[in-house]
C-alpha cells in the first residue's frame, strides 16, 4: 500500500495534520514578534539561517511521532489509540509512572501558553486603556476565562476564526513592511546588520532545538487526529507539513521585524510588531493600531481559552466528587478563575522571561518525556521487531 501510494494522496491525508500545528504555533506570540526577537534576530539578520534547522526539528520530532501513532494503531487494532494519553502509554510500555509526567508536561504546556497570552494581552490592553500591566493582566485573565467557561464548541470555533485572521495580519504586515520599508531591510541584509553584543550563532541553533523538544509533545497532540495516516508516506507529508509550515511562519515574521532592526532591537518588552503596527506606521496608516489593537485582542482571547478550558477540565477530573451536573458552569467559573490567578503571577514575570526562559525549560523536560523515548528508544525497538502493545490492567 506504501509503495503503490500517490504523492498527492500522501498529502491529503498528511497535510491537514500539519495545518493543525501550524494553526496552533502562529498565535499571539509569533505575530507580535516575541519569538522572533527571542530566537532569531538576537543573532543578527543571518538569523534567518535559524528557519531551515527549525523545520529539520519539527520534522524529526513529527515523523516519529506520527509513526508511533500509525504502529501503535496496527498493533492494537481492538482499541481506540487516538487519544493522547493512550499513546503516551504506548510509548512508556511497562514505564507507567511516566504517563503522570507526560500529563504534567501537557499541563506545564498550556500553563505557559496561558501566562504567554496573559502577559501580550496584558500589554495590548493596558496600553489601549493607558492603564497599569496588572489592569490590563486581570482584564485580558477574565475574558479568557469567560470563552473557556462556554465549553469546548465555542473555543474551537474562536480559534479556527482567528487562526485565519492571524495569517492574513503576518501576510498583510509583510506586504505594508515590503512597501514601505523594502529599501531598509535590504540595506539590513547587505550590510549583515548585528545587534551590540551579539551572541554566536550556534547559541541561536542550540535555543531553537530546545524549543522544539518543548513543541515535540505536539507529536502527539496532533497524533491522537491522525487516524488517516496508514503509510510512511502519510506520516511524512504530514511531518513535512509541519516544519516546512512552522518555519515559513518564523521566516515571515523574521522578515517584518528585520526591517525595523535597530528600532526592535531597543524594544525592552520583545514585542517589535506591537510598536511596528502602532507607532512606526501609525502616521502613514492611522487605521492599523485600530486594526491591530482589534484583531490581537480577539486572537488572544481564541489562543488562550483552549489553555483555560483545558486546565479546568483536569481540575473537575481531580475534584470529582463536586456537582458538575448541576454547577458545572459555577465550578468551571472558579475553577479558571483560579488558574488564571496563578498564570498573572507568571505573567508578571515578562513575556521575555516566559518566551526566552520558561519554554526553554519546557524544551528540557521535553526531551525527557518526548525526545529520547519518542525518536531514540522506539525507533531501535521496532528494528528488534517490538511493537507498542497496550496491556490491560
Amino acid at each position: 500500500m506504501d509503495k503503490n501510494e500517490s504523492f498527492w494522496q500522501a498529502m491529503k491525508n498528511g497535510l491537514p495534520l500539519g495545518a493543525v500545528f501550524f494553526g496552533a504555533l502562529v498565535g499571539p506570540v509569533m505575530v507580535t514578534g516575541s519569538y522572533t526577537m527571542n530566537y532569531f534576530l538576537k543573532y543578527g539578520i543571518k538569523g534567518w539561517l535559524i528557519c531551515p534547522f527549525y523545520a529539520l526539528c519539527i520534522f524529526i520530532w513529527f515523523y516519529c511521532g506520527f509513526t508511533h501513532t500509525r504502529i501503535t494503531a496496527e498493533s492494537n487494532p481492538d482499541k481506540n489509540v487516538y487519544d493522547y494519553t493512550m499513546l503516551a502509554k504506548a510509548l512508556y510500555g511497562k514505564y507507567t509512572f511516566m504517563v503522570p509526567l507526560y500529563d504534567l508536561w501537557i499541563l506545564l504546556a498550556m500553563v505557559l501558553t496561558a501566562a504567554s497570552t496573559i502577559a501580550t494581552g496584558g500589554m495590548l490592553i493596558a496600553s489601549f486603556l493607558g492603564s497599569a500591566y496588572v489592569v490590563g493582566a486581570v482584564v485580558m485573565a477574565a475574558l479568557v476565562t469567560v470563552v473557556a467557561i462556554f465549553g469546548a464548541d465555542i473555543v474551537r470555533k474562536a480559534s479556527t476564526v482567528m487562526m485565519f485572521g492571524l495569517i492574513g495580519l503576518m501576510i498583510l504586515l509583510l506586504v505594508i513592511t515590503f512597501v514601505h520599508k523594502g529599501g531598509a531591510l535590504l540595506r539590513y541584509l547587505s550590510s549583515g546588520w548585528e545587534p551590540e553584543a551579539c551572541p554566536p550563532l550556534a547559541e541561536g541553533f542550540w535555543r531553537i532545538f530546545i524549543l522544539t523538544c518543548g513543541s515535540s509533545s505536539w507529536a502527539l497532540g496532533v497524533g491522537s487526529l491522525a487516524q488517516k495516516l496508514k503509510t510512511k508516506k502519510d506520516c511524512v507529508a504530514g511531518a513535512f507539513t509541519a516544519g516546512i509550515s512552522g518555519a515559513l511562519a518564523f521566516l515571515l515574521m523574521f522578515f517584518i521585524v528585520a526591517a525595523w532592526c535597530d528600532q526592535a532591537a531597543a524594544v525592552e518588552s520583545g514585542t517589535p510588531v506591537l510598536n511596528i503596527a502602532t507607532e512606526w506606521l501609525a502616521g502613514e496608516l492611522p487605521w492599523l493600531p485600530i486594526a491591530y489593537y482589534g484583531l490581537m485582542i480577539l486572537a488572544l482571547v481564541s489562543s488562550g481559552a483552549p489553555a483555560v478550558f483545558i486546565a479546568t477540565q483536569r481540575m473537575k477530573k481531580i475534584f470529582s466528587g463536586l456537582d458538575y451536573e448541576h454547577k458545572d458552569k459555577l465550578y468551571s467559573i472558579i475553577f479558571g478563575t483560579g488558574f488564571c490567578a496563578v498564570v498573572i503571577v507568571l505573567a508578571m514575570t515578562g513575556l521575555n522571561a516566559i518566551v526566552g526562559k520558561y519554554f526553554q525549560y519546557l524544551g528540557y523536560y521535553g526531551q525527557i518525556c518526548g525526545i529520547i523515548p519518542m525518536v531514540i528508544i522506539w525507533p531501535i525497538l521496532r528494528k528488534k521487531g517490538i511493537r507498542p502493545v497496550i496491556k490491560e490492567k
